[in-house]
């Protein structure tokens, strides 16, 4: 084959190549969703998959104001749930509380904007946090570094990073 004849199917490779990759991630996010479904406290599959779009509604309206302050009793109400049914349907269901939930989903923000070159106060500020001794303390605990240091090994890296 020539060297023409391989460009031209390069693209198209490509492109075979990435719904291969969407695909296994659509397998994996079914069998996590039926995993999910299990898990449910509810003993009717209709019950469940009710409870479980609703966990699912509330979690996205915690990705939508992870910036902001939330309340159990907020995001309980986005999902239609009483706040003692969501919190304890919420945890078994996604093995993890919505504040841990919440809190992880806040960091690894956190992480992403620093190494975009923002500023730990800000960063503290854009993600929710109200203290930055607990975003810096939560922060260590995730990362094993602090937020000031995580940052400046960003910019290192980048600095020596070699373009071609």
């Amino acid at each position: 084959m020539s060297a023409i004849g391989r460009a031209a199917d390069a693209p198209s490779m490509w492109v075979e190549e990435q719904y291969l990759l969407l695909a296994r991630d659509l397998a994996a996010l079914y069998e996590e969703t039926q995993r999910q479904m299990k898990r449910v406290p509810a003993s009717r599959a209709a019950t469940r998959a009710e409870i479980l779009q609703r966990l699912h509604r509330a979690r996205e309206y915690m990705h939508a104001h992870s910036h902001s302050s939330l309340r159990l009793e907020d995001i309980a109400r986005a999902a239609c749930l009483s706040t003692y049914h969501f919190h304890r349907s919420f945890s078994q269901t996604m093995r993890e509380s919505p504040h841990s939930y919440l809190t992880r989903l806040r960091l690894d923000r956190a992480g992403h904007l620093l190494r975009k070159g923002f500023p730990v106060t800000d960063v503290c500020g854009l993600v929710g946090f109200e203290s930055l001794g607990s975003f810096s303390t939560l922060f260590r605990r995730k990362f094993g570094i602090a937020p000031s240091q995580f940052s400046k090994i960003q910019e290192a890296s980048a600095a020596n990073a070699c373009y071609f």
